[in-house]
């Protein structure tokens, strides 16, 4: 009887001692360190890659995407190599436009956050940043469309200017218009506490 108490007891000690390893993992500091650096390190690579997009975007569209893993013979502009082309067309080209800039600071924003920067609240900066991510899309498409092909899908990305294509055939643009300049103020107003008194309204 005393030797299955003791097995018994040795079970549940190990049982109980599991879950705190996981524990540990996920709130060790040297993790949160490393992981917050590969966060920021990557928000930068990103960000370069955005901005080399921009200006080498036409000359590196050569370059097709099977080839992004081939030697080193074949080379881009892009300040961020292969890699970094490819994935700025991705996200700029195919995706947000412009808006697309918002997203190396979302990265940035969990790197510092996870790296126990003060005075960052995380939740609210990523859905702020993700928001404006959308909207500037958005407008950028509704304004300017595809312009003739400009960074592959125009400055709105491919997101903006199709869903602005579907919203205009859905409402028209007048209504297209009022929707997305609410959504704007909508923004403006509860998201980064613009006053109504700055639009000339008062309630």
């Amino acid at each position: 009887m005393d030797k299955e108490k003791e097995e018994t007891g040795k079970k549940s000690t190990k049982a109980a001692k599991s879950p705190k390893k996981s524990k540990s993992f996920f709130t060790d500091e040297r993790i949160r360190f490393l992981t917050g650096i590969l966060f920021t390190g990557f928000a930068l690579y990103l960000l370069l890659a955005f901005v080399a997009y921009l200006f080498w975007w036409k000359t590196d569209l050569s370059v097709p995407d099977s080839d992004v893993v081939s030697g080193a013979d074949i080379v881009v502009k892009n300040w961020s190599g292969k890699s970094g082309h490819f994935l700025a067309k991705m996200v700029v080209g195919y995706g947000f436009g412009y808006g697309a800039f918002f997203i190396p600071l979302i990265f940035g924003t969990i790197g510092l956050r996870l790296l126990n920067f003060p005075k960052i609240r995380l939740w609210n900066l990523v859905a702020k940043l993700t928001f404006a991510t959308i909207i500037l899309s958005l407008i950028l498409g509704f304004i300017f469309g595809e312009a003739n092909g400009y960074l592959i899908s125009g400055p709105g990305g491919g997101q903006g200017y199709i869903v602005t294509r579907w919203m205009n055939a859905f409402m028209g643009k007048i209504g297209t218009g009022v929707l997305l300049a609410f959504l704007t103020i909508s923004y403006l107003i509860f998201g980064l506490k613009v006053k109504p008194e700055s639009f000339g309204l008062r309630l």
